[in-house]
């Protein structure tokens, strides 16, 4: 959307605009999905998939989810001198995380 806006506008109105949220947001996504099944690596079974999103200057957190063998793992990344309140954030995610999961089970049940 914000992309098709910008295009409408002249370029000298949309530039500054542009400049400014390029250097304070970046994303990317993939809908690819991981592995379905368990990966061996040296001949021991792969437990578990993490990853971190690689940061950019500034930016005080990265969030990152992958699919694995049926599971999906939540990976946070976060610059504790940028975030006032680093436990309250921990325990957000896994209130939000709980909610979700009773959501989904809740699916199953019919609801």
């Amino acid at each position: 959307v914000l992309r098709a806006v910008m295009h409408l506008l002249p370029l000298p109105v949309a530039q500054p605009f542009l400049d400014m949220i390029g250097s304070k947001a970046s994303g990317v996504y993939s809908s690819v999905p991981g592995p379905t099944s368990k990966l061996q690596w040296g001949g021991y079974c792969v437990a578990s998939l993490r990853f971190l999103v690689p940061q950019r200057a500034g930016f005080a957190t990265g969030l990152s989810a992958v699919s694995y063998a049926g599971d999906l793992y939540i990976g946070v990344s976060a610059d504790e001198a940028a975030l006032a309140n680093v436990e309250g954030v921990i325990s957000a995610w896994h209130d939000a995380l709980q909610e979700l999961e009773r959501s989904v089970n809740g699916l199953g049940s019919g609801l």
